[in-house]
């Protein structure tokens, strides 16, 4: 009994979660209706064309990262130093490197889905499941998958234009602390 009581007191002792917050996402193991539901929702949100623009944000960055890395480095054989920094042949590489990584993670799709699937399906129950396929199978929610990555690029836009606005103040402000004798502009 008094085991009881005590775990009344914890209970009621915890704080209450804002009234916004949302509940936490599921841990229990997939079942395979879960797992069907979440394939339904992926199918749903179009996940592949989702895919598809990330991958074409990310892999042009990816790219130049990996060549930048090794095009200098002289922990790359010389023969392929010297190779890239010939005319023409950065940007060739590049451009297969970025094909082919294309084409890599297109395959990929399948086990990207599945892994998905079970990740959903891990952090919402069945019927959430299929309360979300629902949604985004109605005129509004096609709507919505349509409308939201066009206000996520123009927001996009706008964040990096603060981005600059926000990093020129912060170094002016952290020259100025670093170097109060001087007067720094921007």
């Amino acid at each position: 009994m008094m085991m009881l009581v005590a775990i009344a007191a914890l209970a009621q002792a915890a704080p209450a979660l804002p009234p916004d917050t949302p509940p936490r996402a599921a841990t229990v193991a997939p079942s395979a209706t879960g797992v069907e539901e979440a394939r339904r929702l992926l199918k749903a949100i179009n996940i592949e064309a989702q895919y598809d623009q990330a991958f074409a944000r990310l892999i042009p960055l990816a790219t130049k990262q990996a060549f930048d890395s090794i095009k200098d480095s002289t922990k790359v054989p010389l023969k392929v130093r010297t190779f890239l920094n010939e005319p023409g042949n950065l940007d060739r590489a590049q451009r297969d490197f970025a094909d082919r990584l294309s084409k890599g993670f297109r395959r990929r799709y399948p086990t990207l889905i599945d892994e998905a699937a079970r990740a959903y399906a891990q952090a919402f129950t069945p019927q959430e499941l299929e309360s979300l396929s629902a949604f985004y199978e109605s005129t509004l929610g096609k709507k919505t998958l349509t409308v939201l990555p066009e206000l996520q690029n123009k927001m996009f836009v706008v964040g990096g234009r603060l981005g600059v606005e926000v990093g020129q103040e912060a170094m002016v402000q952290t020259l100025e602390a670093l170097l109060p004798d001087e007067k720094v502009t921007s």
